[in-house]
């Protein structure tokens, strides 16, 4: 869209013209084009008006029942301009999906979102995260910093970048080189513990292998937990340095944590 100047900066525009300065200066000061200094220039000489002129600009050529359609799509799923146009058209009205497009934007002001995503909860798992922050509504900073949070993640090692992300620009694209993608990425599946503190050592899971309660109380618990617990350095790097004051901390938070889990 172009942009729109004012009656009475087009006015200030013509006041400095008459004061000698030249046309190329007033448009970098106004930051304007210098030919629309130049179409104000010609239509002040001529003693015509500086207001725009009836019935300028790109005409309106959405009939009213595609405004109703476009306007009633808003808010709701799998409404993408393309559809939008698709269903139009069945209705006998030929308009572009760019046009859905500049009507959407221009007009109603909306823009387009994505869905956020979130896990689905069951009333006794709503109920038990609404008890936990009651709980803890008066926790202070150092109550927390005595949590340790613990998770275990996979990461694919050779992921494919997603393609409505991944843009080049280029001038035609022969010259762009593909990418390679593998039909069955490997997997690399890791756990970790943090707290205020300091980082405990990965344990990367073999591949292969279930996290089932035995292997994470026999090779997550006891070979990388423990010995994380029982360091005892103050300073240094983050890897090396104790997780938690003492001990009895960190199991009486983390039996308080495991009901919000359930």
């Amino acid at each position: 869209m172009f942009k729109e100047h004012a009656i009475r900066k087009r006015h200030i525009a013509i006041g400095m013209l008459l004061r000698g300065k030249t046309q190329r200066n007033v448009a970098i000061e106004f930051g304007a084009d210098i030919r629309t200094i130049r179409r104000w220039w010609a239509s002040y000489t001529l003693g015509k008006s500086l207001k725009n002129l009836p019935g300028r600009g790109r005409k309106d050529s959405i009939p009213r029942v595609a405004k109703i359609v476009i306007s009633k799509s808003v808010s709701k799923r799998q409404q993408s301009t393309r559809k939008l146009s698709k269903r139009l058209k069945v209705k006998g009205i030929s308009i572009s999906h760019m046009s859905v497009h500049r009507y959407l934007t221009n007009v109603i002001r909306a823009k387009s979102f994505k869905r956020p995503v979130k896990p689905r909860l069951t009333d006794k798992q709503k109920a038990n995260r609404v008890s936990f922050c009651k709980e803890r509504k008066y926790w202070t900073v150092d109550d927390w910093r005595r949590i340790l949070f613990s998770d275990e993640s996979p990461f694919e090692i050779f992921h494919t970048p997603i393609r409505q992300n991944d843009r080049i620009w280029a001038k035609n694209n022969l010259t762009l080189l593909p990418q390679e993608k593998i039909k069955f990425p490997s997997k690399l599946h890791v756990w970790g513990m943090m707290s205020y503190c300091a980082l405990s050592d990965l344990h990367i899971i073999p591949v292969g292998s279930t996290v089932t309660a035995k292997y994470y109380a026999e090779e997550i618990l006891t070979k990388f937990l423990l010995p994380s617990l029982k360091r005892k350095r103050k300073t240094g790097s983050i890897l090396v340095r104790q997780l938690l004051p003492n001990m009895s901390n960190y199991i009486s938070n983390r039996m308080e944590l495991q009901h919000m889990q359930k």
